[in-house]
């Protein structure tokens, strides 16, 4: 387990989540984890890919170390609200919400609302989040059409537009 292999690690798991193969993405980013524990990539989408195969114990201990190393990091406060709402604990992903939503030295992308929205079944304030965060050009965009993230949507005929405006596919 060679250190300078950490970010290859982390990102093959995000290959795997993306394919919604979660038990390899979980077992990469356990992966590096062992290499560096602290690593909040690895920490927050060990969480989620927890989360997405219903393993929530183990997703909300990530999420609680996530949160201790990170607690100012929206990305951080997005992945525990979407955990969160997963679950069925919608007083505090909406706690998560207003997090977000609030003035702080590092403001949330809209992105990583409509991701917590999206999950909550507020669909409409999803898609204005992901819109909105579309004109701030989120580098995550890139991912929309595979993010499970986004599933709650999928069949949205303005997310279906929002896919073919950035290229990404979607119906026409």
């Amino acid at each position: 387990r060679n250190p300078s292999h950490l970010g290859l690690i982390a990102h093959t798991g995000t290959a795997y989540y993306l394919e919604r193969r979660y038990d390899r993405a979980i077992a990469s980013y356990e992966s590096a984890l062992a290499i560096h524990p602290d690593h909040l990539f690895a920490l927050g989408f060990c969480a989620i890919s927890n989360a997405f195969s219903g393993r929530f114990q183990p997703a909300d201990a990530l999420g609680r170390k996530l949160l201790a190393r990170a607690r100012d990091v929206p990305l951080a406060r997005s992945i525990c609200g979407t955990i969160c709402a997963m679950r069925g604990a919608e007083s505090q992903a909406r706690h998560a919400l207003r997090w977000l939503r609030s003035p702080r030295p590092r403001e949330a992308s809209p992105l990583l609302l409509a991701a917590v929205e999206a999950t909550l079944g507020e669909h409409d304030a999803a898609m204005r989040y992901l819109e909105a965060s579309v004109e701030d050009r989120f580098p995550a965009l890139c991912v929309l059409a595979v993010d499970p993230i986004w599933d709650p949507l999928r069949d949205r005929d303005e997310f279906q537009r929002l896919l073919v405006a950035l290229n990404l596919g979607g119906i026409g």
